[in-house]
């Protein structure tokens, strides 16, 4: 009788922990939702929105919200054309335990209605691929994963860092719908650049293909020299007074 009181004391108390730890996330969940809103209201500077959304990130990473501000960050350095930057945030984006989403509010910001993903979500419903199936259900695919891979192989190719933007087609092109237009554009572009690759690696270890130049060739818009087997004449000999005759005055 004993034992069994104290097992129930013990789940009662685990129970009570569980009821705080959860009410601790809801209130910190909530805590992040009104600073992401806050961000957006009307009148906020850019400037201080980066500073609220930052701000949520690091003391808030583990919510939900943390996606959106990310995601939101690497989109508003894009628009201003700060790229290093864009790729921080995506980086930091991608590299979440989950793979990223986006809240309901986040999609009727004028941020979301301007990016990519409006359009994307268009395709993927024209080529029947809007929902995948998740066992017997189907779910709305989230393409958010599928184009930050993309953001970021554009941005490393911009950058010069083929390898990287590699990877990173790769990445996109694994997590796309099978078959999908997506998938086929991500391979297209991964050989590409895959191809590039190889003929720098090959340039610079000096096996290029590329022949010298050939000295003889005439240069551009120079016309070149007619052939001809006719041997060049002989100078003539000035003429003069023949041997053994003198110049009569």
């Amino acid at each position: 009788m004993r034992a069994s009181v104290i097992v129930f004391l013990t789940l009662q108390a685990a129970f009570a922990l569980a009821a705080v730890g959860l009410a601790a996330d809801d209130a910190a969940e909530k805590e992040a939702r009104q600073l992401f809103r806050s961000a957006f209201a009307e009148n906020v500077e850019a400037k201080k929105r980066v500073e609220i959304l930052e701000a949520l990130v690091k003391d808030h990473a583990d919510s939900r919200w943390a996606d959106d501000a990310l995601w939101a960050l690497g989109e508003m350095a894009a628009q201003a054309g700060r790229r290093e930057q864009a790729v921080q945030y995506r980086r930091g984006l991608m590299e979440r335990a989950t793979p990223p989403s986006l809240e309901s509010f986040t999609c009727n910001l004028p941020i979301y209605s301007n990016s990519r993903v409006p359009k994307a979500l268009y395709l993927l419903t024209v080529t029947g691929n809007r929902y995948a199936k998740d066992g017997i259900k189907a779910v709305p695919f989230n393409p958010v994963p599928m184009l930050v891979h993309e953001d970021l192989a554009l941005d490393y190719e911009a950058m010069k860092m083929l390898n990287q933007a590699l990877r990173e087609y790769q990445l996109a092109a694994a997590v796309a719908p099978k078959d999908d237009f997506f998938e086929k554009l991500y391979l297209r572009r991964a050989g590409q650049l895959e191809e590039k690759i190889k003929q720098l690696e090959s340039i610079k270890a000096g096996k290029t293909d590329e022949k010298e130049p050939d000295a003889n060739k005439p240069k551009d818009n120079q016309p070149e020299e007619p052939k001809t087997d006719k041997k060049p004449d002989k100078p003539k000999q000035k003429e003069g007074p023949e041997p053994g005759k003198e110049k009569n005055d």
